[in-house]
């Protein structure tokens, strides 16, 4: 059909100016997209843990934006994701993303809570979860579909653990649900199986213990001279989970005889030799948590200790294995900063550390995981800046 003339004159010019205005666009957001500056790569916050294989540590990564003069940080946004890193690094690790959007001063308030195997649990303005294997988000709203006959919000993570399921307490503490991650279905559990929570964040010298008991009859300390000679006499005490001094003093291997003490966790010193071998700046055994004893070690059974490289200020940490005699099997060095060590996550067969290397004038220090194989003594080290 022939358009009427008029008529056709107004769809050309209607599709001139669509065709204008799509230009526009694309030429606004080339120009957006050139202008904007965007970081190249993510920082981790907060603590990570270790959840089953995986080490798992929260990312945040500054949005693009367009720079201007009076450009204020208040209005930067960020994405949020996590970095979930295999122990027995047989896999890369992989970045799963949670969402974008977030303000700086969001961060404060997030934090992991645990792993049940197939979801890592954390609260992110609400209860979060993602599946290690899928990336998919489960959020609170996709709990209550999950659970309809259930009066629970899933918004209070002050009543929730993690451990090898997600646990609920109600509001009144008197019922405990448990989450089974395969179908989201909560069942009630008897309250003996809240986990309690430290009451506080644990440091990485509340993993670092003075002595290791090889048997009930023997003890290995790590000591300084002064300390072997004033403090550590036959006829003194020792005791299981004393932390090691934070100091960075030369300390020998020693080994004891004991004997039970009329005090629990106590042993009488009944005698005390040096364990041949050179003394190490700042060396405690690792333990697997305040005042608790140090990792015991299989196939051969023995300890792990850790020392500073250096008596220098700038020492990086190393880490060694001993046998049940004390005598080294193997030392490797992590490359991070002892003075900067972020955290520490022990395992009897793949133990973690956290921090930053050696500082360098006028760069910030790159964070690092760093995951020790303790059957052979290699490392795997991996970056956090993601």
């Amino acid at each position: 059909m022939i358009l009427p003339f008029p008529l056709r004159r107004n769809t050309k010019v209607l599709t001139m100016l669509v065709a204008v205005v799509l230009l526009f666009v694309i030429a606004a957001a080339t120009a957006t997209q050139l202008l904007s500056i965007g970081v190249p790569h993510g920082s981790p916050f907060g603590p990570s843990i270790r959840t089953g294989q995986y080490i798992v540590t929260l990312m945040e990564t500054l949005q693009p934006y367009i720079p201007s003069l009076s450009r204020s940080g208040g209005n930067d946004r960020f994405r949020i994701g996590v970095f979930i890193c295999p122990v027995d690094q047989r896999s890369p690790g992989r970045l799963l993303p949670i969402g974008g959007g977030f303000r700086a001063n969001d961060s404060s308030t997030m934090k992991l809570l645990g792993g049940d195997g197939r979801y890592v649990w954390c609260h992110i303005k609400g209860l979060v979860g993602v599946d290690t294997r899928t990336g998919k988000i489960i959020r609170a709203e996709d709990l209550r579909r999950a659970n309809p006959g259930l009066a629970e919000s899933w918004d209070d993570t002050r009543r929730m653990t993690v451990e090898d399921r997600l646990r609920v307490a109600s509001p009144d503490r008197q019922h405990l649900f448990e989450l089974d991650p395969d179908t989201l279905r909560a069942s009630p559990v008897d309250r003996s199986r809240a986990i309690a929570r430290y009451p506080f964040e644990l440091k990485p010298e509340d993993f670092l213990t003075q002595g290791a008991f090889p048997s009930t009859n023997e003890w290995l300390g790590l000591l300084s001279a002064r300390d072997a000679e004033r403090s550590y006499r036959p006829g003194s005490w020792v005791r299981r989970g004393t932390l090691a001094d934070e100091g960075s003093a030369v300390r020998q291997l020693f080994r004891g005889t004991i004997a039970p003490a009329p005090q629990p966790s106590a042993y009488e010193l009944l005698s005390l030799s040096p364990v041949p071998g050179e003394g190490l700046p700042g060396a405690a055994f690792l333990s697997s948590g305040a005042d608790r004893d140090s990792v015991r070690l299989s196939n051969p059974e023995g300890f792990l200790l850790v020392y500073t490289s250096s008596s220098e200020q700038k020492g990086t940490l190393a880490v060694a294995r001993v046998d049940l005699a004390g005598r080294l099997v193997w030392t490797i060095d992590t490359g991070l900063d002892r003075l900067r060590l972020r955290q520490i996550l022990p395992d009897p067969r793949f133990p973690a550390f956290i921090g930053t290397r050696l500082p360098v004038p006028d760069k910030v220090s790159e964070p690092l995981l760093v995951i020790i194989d303790a059957q052979n003594g290699t490392a795997a080290t991996n970056t956090l800046w993601k």
